[in-house]
């Protein structure tokens, strides 16, 4: 017997630098508890260090099938992170039936991705942006 509804499955991609993970942090960790989604979140860093590192580790314990994290390094400027495979192996691998990224860094790093994410064909309304500025 076929069910007589369906349910749509998100996948929600966080792209977040250092300052933008004092917001994905919180929504990431509601997401995991109150939905039943699945969460990747790709966390770029310019100096290695990875303040929400440890708060990460526990969360991938918790929910070792719903949150993938990858560490990215990049020496410079956002366009190392573009170069990058990690996002393209995400969206290749999705198995969801809908993608939604939520790109949280400086505003140069937040046109740049975006572009990018156009450029491999995830449509705008897709796309979620939040601005910080370093100063």
């Amino acid at each position: 017997m076929l069910p007589t509804s369906i349910s749509i499955t998100t996948h929600r991609v966080f792209i977040a630098d250092e300052q933008g993970m004092n917001d994905s942090f919180p929504q990431i960790k509601a997401l995991l508890k109150d939905t039943a989604c699945d969460v990747s979140l790709i966390y770029i860093s310019f100096n290695e260090k990875y303040i929400f590192q440890r708060e990460l580790d526990i969360l991938c314990r918790h929910y070792p099938n719903r949150l993938l994290v990858y560490f990215e390094n990049i020496t410079a400027t956002i366009e190392d992170f573009i170069e990058n495979q990690t996002l393209e192996a995400i969206i290749n691998c999705n198995t969801s039936d809908e993608m939604c990224f939520f790109i949280m860094t400086d505003e140069d790093g937040i046109y740049s991705i975006k572009k990018y994410l156009v450029f491999l064909g995830i449509e705008e309304k897709n796309i979620r942006l939040s601005f910080f500025n370093i100063d």
